[in-house]
């Protein structure tokens, strides 16, 4: 469905043929300061998004010991959707936190009020830090974050760079007082979980703050802030659409096989399931007492692509030649996909139209390799393709 408001679903800068936002999330931890687990919030948000099935529906691409000329160059070479930074800020003033002992992303041991504020980087040169105040970002932003709509500030005190940020930039995401780095973490895997999940960026910031809530992680002294920059309305504007929901009468892909490889089949199924795509696989799909012919006529005509899984055995069953034929067509004339996926462990002969497809081999791969695989077949049935590595993870970096 096309969106009828600009706010409704945010432009991404990349490929027009539905390349996912891509979120850059730069880190840095001067060796000065207090070490947070900066790692293992990324690791945090990315075990998240593939425990929900959503691994690839965000472009995940990190950036560690961030300095000033990274950021900049992120922004004009990735031309990000979202901006996130992890790690300290400096405020006005410290306040101890609520228990003592926590790692902070604060600079507790100064108490006087600070003379520059900012977010803490890394220096460019010698220099083990450097605070790049609210003005230099929004600068920045103004001047080479025109793809940008949502940037998250995850360190204390950011509230006020958020403030000079949001004026140019839709979203701003900031932190309000000093934040422990566990409930930054959890506030930022909450975060991303419902911007996945196709929630408005009002309702992933709610349930990012519910989420400390439930993990007795909220501190009345410290809150995360949203700030909206005039006529961009959070309440309607996501990343990305939310997953259509199974209601029997319209799949993402139709599976068709041979019964003999049912078992393979119900486990392809199954994972792909939990990748939150509405697959239509007969043993689901065709109730007790139901006409089978017509169930199936169904399945195919509502089916927006299909996968075809492959053995010694599938082409010699005639329900799988006359699935084959249907799904063809609407390879042919529709343009859908039909993805020959390998199965079992004999070798396989393809007929004529697959052989020029790109297929997946599923056989004989250990459980993490078969994920990956079977996670390829998702982004291909959301209109993905694999793109090109990420250039931020090739660069050194300065820990």
């Amino acid at each position: 469905m096309t969106p009828t408001h600009r706010d409704e679903i945010m432009p991404t800068a990349r490929a027009a043929h539905s390349s996912p936002p891509l979120v850059v999330l730069f880190s840095a931890n001067p060796s000065s300061l207090t070490r947070l687990d900066l790692e293992g919030e990324l690791q945090d948000i990315v075990d998240e998004l593939e425990g929900v099935g959503l691994e690839g529906v965000l472009a995940l691409e990190s950036q560690s010991a961030t300095t000033p000329r990274t950021v900049q160059r992120a922004l004009l070479v990735e031309r990000p959707t979202v901006v996130h930074f992890s790690g300290h800020g400096r405020g006005r003033g410290a306040r101890p936190p609520r228990r003592p002992g926590r790692a902070v992303r604060d600079l507790v041991p100064d108490p006087a009020p600070a003379r520059t504020t900012g977010i803490m980087l890394h220096g460019d040169h010698d220099a083990d830090l450097k605070v790049v105040s609210g003005a230099a970002l929004g600068d920045l932003f103004a001047k080479a974050g025109s793809t940008v709509r949502l940037v998250f500030l995850n360190a204390c005190h950011s509230a006020e760079q958020a403030d000079a940020l949001v004026q140019h930039v839709d979203f701003v995401i900031g932190i309000d007082g000093a934040i422990e780095d566990e409930a930054a973490k959890a506030f930022a895997v909450a975060l991303y979980r419902a911007l996945a999940f196709g929630r408005t960026i009002e309702a992933s910031f709610e349930l990012a703050l519910n989420a400390l809530m439930l993990e007795d992680l909220r501190d009345d002294r410290t809150r995360p802030i949203l700030r909206c920059r005039r006529g961009a309305d959070p309440r309607r504007a996501r990343l990305v659409e939310p997953p259509p929901r199974d209601d029997g009468r319209a799949w993402d892909v139709f599976i068709s096989y041979a019964s003999a490889d049912e078992e393979p089949v119900r486990r392809l199924a199954e994972e792909l399931h939990h990748r939150q795509l509405r697959v239509f696989f007969d043993r689901w799909e065709i109730g007790l007492g139901e006409e089978v012919r017509q169930r199936l006529e169904r399945g195919l005509d509502g089916c927006t692509h299909g996968l075809i899984a492959m053995s010694p055995r599938t082409m010699t069953r005639p329900w799988v030649q006359a699935e084959y034929s249907a799904l063809l067509d609407k390879a042919t004339t529709h343009g859908r996909l039909l993805i020959p996926v390998l199965i079992g462990r004999e070798t396989t002969t393809l007929p004529p139209f697959l052989r020029a497809r790109r297929l997946v081999d599923l056989r004989g791969l250990t459980t993490e390799a078969y994920r990956e695989r079977v996670g390829d077949i998702a982004q291909a049935l959301r209109g993905r393709r694999p793109g090109p590595p990420s250039r931020l993870r090739r660069r050194r970096t300065r820990d």
